[in-house]
């Protein structure tokens, strides 16, 4: 019987309840550990009074955990406080400075820190610096990732100063060291296209843009160049090579090699728990005991927990051990049914990949569907043509790290082709306008996870791949009809995207068009092309920038990536401060990359169904804001950007506008924007507002709501509503 398994549920659900449920308070959480161990102890059903034997003990030490490690902390968040700390990594380049993770130095501990700075200090690993800060615990915020992640704080520094590195370091800092040494070795011998060898080897995701990792993640093929439980079998696939007869000296040599990788690349939860799964496996024939996958899996899980409970709110946990479940659960009887039956040593390989991806995805697809909103359609032919590369690409790059650099620069210029392989397979897959499905039709989303589902479940039972066809056919039939028969019953869409403090603005009509595109970079491309995609969008005739300032323009070059855009329209500007010349200068090289041209406007511009018109101030960029006006079948939809209300009635003098049925909010919705003039003049009866929620500015201000309901209109806001959508 796996009564480690049974007390691993009980341990599952307890850590749950604590994490999701039950209030701040460990002396709760050891009453009803008591209450479960007295309820077990009268249980005579063996496996059920281990259930809850396991949840009692979690509860108990949870509680302990909580005052240990959360309840300290209570006076370190009281106002501003002093702080000494070392840099467990490299402090990063943020939107609004930097930011460095690091141990916050206490009398009798140290605590996992992100502290987030202003200026241009850079930290390097293992560097003691000192300040001031407000910190706050992880613990208390809405996001988990962050105390999942074993960081306890989160600090705001408004002083900081460098004190340089100590000779005298843990061996936790030695490891992270020794990875930015490995890391910088690579990156200095390695050509650029052979960059993901450093990913594989340090798990630095860093070599990768945003619009790399997003082709990987639209490939299907992301968890392959992330580190992750394949990479440690990989490294003990090694070991059993060397040492394979030498069963003590296999043991004696693997698992401190595969802790020091562990450690040495971060410990992310999948690494541990192929570390500990692999260890106990090396373990097994030492000592005389018959190794159990699934028992190893449970005292993987039980070893994270009992460092950090909360690491079971770890999406990486949560993924890696979903997927090794599913395949410890029905790859056994796919490769008896199916696998070992074929003669071929290729046609088996080419099954296996396809096997083992699909158990793996049997329970961690419908979570990623759920924390990333994306279900890759074309993942196993993408596994089967480019997995294989990593398999060859990771043990070359542990051994280059051991070999002169002269060596490694003669090596990179053969790996590369590796590389350059698995590269073309995923940027081919992307460019498949429907290689995925996503977040924003939610109805197809769960198609696609019940299509993954079902594909295994007729693998698995021959006899019933008539069934699992037509549940997949009948699925999709009903999930499209009811995605897109409202789409296409009504021509017109105008829709607002929650894109946070910033602006992204589509329309669907006669013309398809996107005006301003800005806020998170390219995450805020990324969402607008998603959306256009699940929408059936595949080609965009206008982009029209309001103006410069990043909120309404950052996230072009990643939009024109994934849509194919006939023309840019930006605004004329006399004199661009350094910002706007940047921001200028990079829409400028993504249109010439992406095949978009660019239409400068300085006069009135009349498309099908868009007004544009010019600048009507240069005195700052706010001002020198293009205005959009969409004209289609009696319903008037006027764009301002980030015009204030004297840039408005000079927009209202020069130009005749008719009464609006919509428009959107000035600046956010800012007290000095969507003035009187404009309300009494166009009188719109519907105002949208693109505004972050909980914003630094106060956006939308209360002022402008007011006066938008004086008018009579109905005042709508992203923050509170999310996408909001007009549709006639």
């Amino acid at each position: 019987m796996r009564k480690l398994c049974f007390f691993s549920i009980g341990v599952i659900a307890a850590v749950a309840a604590v994490i999701y449920a039950l209030p701040e308070s460990a002396v709760v959480w050891l009453m009803l550990g008591a209450c479960l161990l007295a309820v077990g102890a009268l249980i005579k059903l063996p496996r059920l009074r281990i259930v809850f034997f396991g949840a009692a003990a979690a509860l108990a030490w949870c509680s302990v955990y909580f005052l240990l490690f959360f309840a300290p902390l209570n006076a370190l968040c009281v106002g501003e406080a002093d702080f000494t700390a070392q840099a467990a990594k490299p402090s990063v380049a943020t939107r609004y400075g930097h930011s460095v993770e690091a141990d916050v130095l206490l009398p009798n501990r140290s605590v996992r820190t992100v502290i987030y700075y202003t200026g241009k200090t850079d930290l390097a690993t293992g560097e003691v610096f000192t300040g001031r800060a407000y910190f706050t615990r992880t613990i208390d915020s809405e996001e988990t990732f962050n105390v999942a992640s074993d960081i306890f704080l989160t600090g705001r520094a408004t002083e900081l100063a460098p004190q340089g590195v100590p000779q005298r370091l843990s061996l936790r800092t030695r490891a992270a060291i020794l990875a930015d040494q490995i890391r910088d070795k690579l990156r200095r011998t390695l050509p650029e296209d052979a960059k993901m060898v450093v990913a594989l080897v340090t798990g630095d995701r860093s070599v990768f843009s945003y619009a790399e990792k997003n082709r990987m993640i639209l490939a299907g093929v992301y968890h392959a160049v992330s580190l992750s439980g394949m990479h440690v079998a990989l490294l003990a696939g090694l070991i059993y090579l060397l040492f394979a007869r030498r069963k003590w000296l296999c043991a004696a040599l693997g698992i401190p090699i595969l802790i020091a990788f562990t450690v040495m690349t971060g410990s992310a939860p999948s690494t541990v728990r192929a570390t500990v799964m692999q260890s106990l496996l090396l373990l097994a024939p030492l000592l005389r005991r018959e190794y159990d996958p699934m028992n190893a899996l449970c005292a993987a899980l039980l070893v994270l927990l009992a460092e950090n409970p909360w690491s079971l709110a770890h999406w990486g946990l949560q993924l890696s051990f979903t997927a090794t479940l599913g395949i410890l659960l029905f790859y056994p009887l796919l490769n008896e049914r199916i696998i070992r039956k074929r003669r071929l040593g290729i046609v088996r390989y080419a099954l296996s990949s396809i096997g083992i991806t699909l158990c793996a995805c049997a329970f961690s697809m419908p979570l990623a569907a759920l924390y990333f909103g994306v279900v890759p359609l074309l993942s196993l032919p993408v596994n089967l043509l480019a997995l294989w590369t990593v398999t060859l690409l990771f043990p070359a790059g542990l051994v280059l790290c051991l070999l002169p650099d002269a060596i490694c620069t003669a090596a990179g210029g053969v790996i590369v082709w590796l590389c350059r392989w698995f590269n073309l397979v995923v940027d081919t897959t992307a460019r498949i306008p429907v290689c995925a499905v996503y977040r924003q039709t939610p109805l197809m989303l769960a198609w696609a996870v019940i299509a993954w589902e079902a594909v295994l479940f007729a693998a698995l039972l021959p006899k019933r791949r008539r069934a699992a066809a037509i549940t997949v056919f009948a699925s999709l039939v009903l999930a499209s009809a009811l995605t897109y028969i409202p789409e296409f019953a009504v021509p017109h869409h105008f829709t607002a995207l929650d894109v946070g403090q910033g602006q992204c603005l589509v329309y669907r009509g006669r013309e398809k068009a996107v005006i301003d595109c800005g806020a998170n970079g390219d995450a805020t491309g990324e969402s607008a092309a998603r959306y256009l995609l699940s929408r059936g969008v595949f080609k965009l005739d206008a982009v029209i920038l309001s103006h410069f300032d990043a909120d309404h323009c950052d996230g072009i070059a990643q939009l024109i990536s994934r849509i194919p855009t006939e023309t840019i329209y930006i605004p004329y500007r006399e004199n661009e401060d350094p910002s706007e010349q940047e921001h200028h200068s990079m829409i400028c090289a993504a249109a010439e990359k992406y095949g978009a041209a660019i239409v400068t406007v300085s006069d009135r511009l009349d498309l099908a169904a868009l007004t544009v018109f010019p600048p009507q101030s240069q005195q700052n960029a706010n001002d020198a804001s293009l205005a959009v006006l969409i004209s289609e079948d009696d319903t008037d939809i006027l764009i301002t950007g980030d015009m204030n209300a004297m840039a408005e009635a000079t927009l209202l003098r020069n130009y005749e506008l008719p009464d609006l049925e919509a428009a959107v909010a000035g600046h956010h919705g800012a007290e000095n924007a969507t003035g009187e003039a404009l309300l009494a003049h166009l009188r719109p009866e519907i105002v949208f507002c693109s505004a972050g929620r909980g914003n630094i500015y106060g956006h939308p201000a209360p002022d402008t709501v007011a006066r938008v309901t004086a008018h009579g209109g109905t005042f709508y806001t992203t923050a509170e509503n999310g996408d909001l959508e007009l549709r006639w």
